[in-house]
């Protein structure tokens, strides 16, 4: 192409002059933005490295090297004890495993803090709401508070705000600091099975800080909303019930070791419709299936008893089957299936006891008519009739106790597993 314009150059034409101009004036634009480009990447590099402080804008407004006569190791060192106020918002709660104790949460972490000593140089307008963003290049030069996360089972995660993407700094004309930071832990949570599945079960962690206890101190931000949990917060097995929180401030003993921190704990109750439709209603079911039974004689309808109990007999074992017991501890769930099979194996005794007088009764009956005889009107003897019927009445007397003591026992059980396990007070874990 410049091969092209060169020939026409040579020509001297006025057109080629012009064309001569302009294609240098191009070429010259061309050379000097190159310039600028590599002359830019050098500068930002230098002052990536801390060569030169960057200035931070926010708003249209610019702080000039507010980190010109700041040092995060003074800070500490110059300024008395730092006053770190939290707000805590639980975002999610992404699973409570109840086979291995564990559970998955997500919060949102804002803390306070003045850093009024040494002050950052934050020349900008406005009052003391204005506020600029700190890099995140810029977080290893601030002062940050160092915490630390503790669940039930005293297990530690730490948490380095400075090396986190999800961390965002302010910093405000008077002084003041704010990070707000997203944070995912996955800690433990001891539970108790003893109510198994009208369970609560309560998860708690704390929030401590690895400073010098005199220099920091922990607390929650003096609102109605220093904690708070989503309100479409979702879970599947569990219910949130409720949440409690408070700040523990250390003692005037010099001789403890204890730190102030922040402790919060969640009740969550268990979902228990599954259990109530898959174990419960069949169970009661199928304990009511074997009460019908009693009312068919078990002589003449044995066989039509026997399909009875062996239809509720097979519903209980299906339903109880299901249940699926997260400890090898008794629960209220254990023992509501023994019990039902307690009661499904009396049904079967009680039928095949008095199946089994009731024929050897019959059979002796029987023999003893044959040997007895009437002499009729005319003069002949036969059989007394009389003793060909068979006597009914002590086995239907003991269907009938065992039809309203059964019924009746398992009523009693009914009442007293509600009020021991449904409406029992809570547990402390």
């Amino acid at each position: 192409m410049f091969s092209f314009y060169f020939g026409l150059i040579l020509t001297g034409s006025r057109v080629t002059k012009i064309l001569e101009n302009v294609i240098l004036k191009i070429w010259f634009a061309m050379i000097h933005a190159q310039k600028l480009a590599i002359i830019y990447v050098v500068w930002s590099l230098v002052c990536l490295s801390g060569a030169v402080p960057v200035n931070v804008t926010y708003g249209g407004f610019e702080s000039a090297e507010f980190f010109l006569n700041y040092d995060r190791n003074s800070a500490e060192e110059r300024a008395p004890a730092f006053a770190i106020k939290a707000e805590i918002f639980v975002r999610d709660i992404e699973k409570i495993d109840d086979t291995e104790m564990k559970w998955s949460i997500h919060l949102k972490v804002i803390l306070h803090w003045s850093t009024s000593v040494p002050p950052l140089n934050l020349d900008m307008p406005g009052n003391g709401d204005a506020f600029i963003m700190i890099p995140q290049s810029m977080f290893k030069k601030l002062w940050l508070p160092n915490l630390f996360f503790v669940d039930g089972r005293d297990m530690q995660y730490s948490v380095p705000f400075s090396d986190k993407d999800s961390v965002k700094i302010r910093a405000y004309k008077n002084g003041d600091m704010s990070l707000t930071a997203r944070i995912f832990l996955n800690m433990g949570c001891p539970m108790t099975f003893a109510n198994f599945p009208f369970d609560k079960q309560l998860c708690r962690f704390k929030i401590l800080h690895n400073h010098n206890p005199k220099d920091v101190t922990l607390s929650f931000v003096e609102n109605s909303r220093s904690v708070h949990v989503a309100k479409d917060l979702h879970l599947t097995n569990f219910v949130f019930v409720q949440m409690k929180y408070n700040a523990l401030a250390p003692t005037d003993d010099g001789h403890t070791n204890e730190t102030s921190h922040l402790a919060v704990e969640l009740e969550f109750a268990r979902e228990t419709s599954f259990y109530h439709s898959r174990i419960y209603i069949p169970s009661i079911i199928a304990i009511l299936i074997t009460w019908l039974s009693l009312f068919m004689d078990p002589l003449e309808n044995a066989t039509a008893r026997a399909i009875i109990l062996g239809i509720g007999i097979s519903i209980g074992t299906f339903c109880m089957a299901l249940c699926t017991v997260p400890t090898l501890h008794p629960t209220a769930l254990g023992r509501w299936t023994t019990v039902c099979q307690v009661f499904l194996l009396i049904a079967v005794l009680e039928f095949v006891v008095v199946n089994r007088f009731a024929v050897e009764k019959k059979q002796e009956e029987r023999s003893k008519s044959g040997n007895e005889t009437q002499t009729t009107d005319n003069g002949v003897r036969m059989p007394n009739l009389l003793n060909l019927v068979y006597d009914r009445k002590w086995h239907t007397t003991i269907d009938i106790l065992f039809r309203i003591n059964y019924l009746l026992a398992f009523l009693v059980f009914n009442l007293r597993y509600y009020f021991t396990f449904v409406k029992r007070p809570d547990i402390e874990i």
